[in-house]
């Protein structure tokens, strides 16, 4: 269901909104890959570089297993999976803070009582990492980890899992993302979405086989959350951003 106002997006009085948590509340892939070049460094002597984690991990959607295991570098143990977390749990506490704009979207949502859930690419670890350091308030309702599923995005799964959990239809949902795999996976569960990205070549897409997303801004500061009196949100694009 598309709106036929490319500005906004109407959510039901029982609606919910689905949000990916890596580089769409806040910019954690640099701190993942800081913490894996630690592990990796010290525990097997490799070095790698952001461009090419960036390549790999973010932009084809591969595990940081998977990258990291072709360079030689096997992080599958348990041991290794804590020692990373915890690296990237004390980045998070001193380096990072939520994307602009993105706390008092969280907070008016949750002072409207809407219900929120994560459908999150990271691992459960990364993912329990981030709500106990960095969301705000009281926990979503349900989230999702790619441990939880076994496919990942931009299959649709992580999102009908979502959807199953909360037990609600796909067309009074909205999902935040900030990647064309996410808004892809959305869209194959029937998820309406927004995209949250300051770069235009990901927001119009370079291939026909992406989708779309129905609504898209540049941050988080764009997207207004105005509660309509007759029931029901409306998540509306606002002209320009804040300066």
């Amino acid at each position: 269901m598309r709106t036929t106002d490319p500005r906004l997006l109407f959510l039901p009085p029982a609606g919910a909104i689905l949000l990916d948590l890596d580089g769409t509340l806040a910019d954690t892939d640099p701190l993942h890959a800081q913490a894996w070049q630690t592990i990796t460094s010290s525990h097997f002597g490799i070095t790698f570089s952001w461009p090419d984690y960036y390549q790999a991990v973010v932009i084809e959607g591969r595990s940081p297993a998977d990258f990291l295991l072709s360079l030689g570098a096997d992080v599958r143990s348990a041991k290794i999976g804590h020692e990373k977390a915890s690296i990237f749990r004390q980045l998070m506490r001193t380096r990072l803070t939520l994307a602009p704009g993105a706390e008092s979207f969280l907070a008016l949502a949750a002072r409207e009582d809407i219900t929120l859930a994560v459908v999150s690419g990271g691992s459960r670890s990364s993912v329990d990492s981030f709500l106990a350091v960095l969301w705000p308030g009281r926990p979503p309702e349900v989230s999702i980890s790619r441990d939880d599923t076994a496919f990942r995005k931009p299959h649709p799964e992580p999102y009908v899992l979502a959807l199953a959990k909360l037990r609600r239809p796909a067309a009074d949902c909205i999902a935040i993302e900030d990647t064309i795999r996410g808004i892809e996976s959305a869209s194959r569960a029937g998820v309406r979405s927004v995209l949250v990205t300051p770069d235009h070549d990901v927001a119009s897409g370079s291939h026909q086989s992406q989708k779309e997303a129905d609504l898209t801004v540049s941050t988080f500061e764009e997207l207004a959350l105005l509660p309509l009196s007759q029931g029901g949100w409306v998540l509306e694009k606002t002209a320009t951003s804040p300066p």
